[in-house]
């Protein structure tokens, strides 16, 4: 593991998903935007299979994405997209 002695940057992880927006007011502070990019791949990831059994009943199309953003504002954006349905009724 890699120390890091420098300051650190607060970003926060802002989620846009079907229901709207929900801002992050905590945020968290990582050395680098290389870092918060990887929380936010993690992050996004994780949302999308968190959703994907509410979906696949119904079948949809899906998108959702983290906004990241340190006090100067955005700095990345991370999402994903995926389409969830039956094939079968059977199934």
């Amino acid at each position: 593991m890699e120390l890091h002695s420098g300051p650190m940057t607060r970003y926060h992880f802002d989620v846009r998903h079907p229901d709207g927006l929900t801002l992050d007011e905590e945020g968290m502070e990582l050395p680098s935007a290389e870092d918060a990019w990887v929380e936010a791949a993690h992050a996004v990831a994780e949302l999308a299979v968190d959703a994907l059994p509410d979906r696949a009943e119904h079948g949809s199309n899906h998108q959702m994405e983290v906004e990241v953003r340190d006090n100067g504002g955005a700095v990345l954006l991370v999402k994903v997209s995926f389409e969830a349905r039956r094939l079968r009724l059977d199934a």
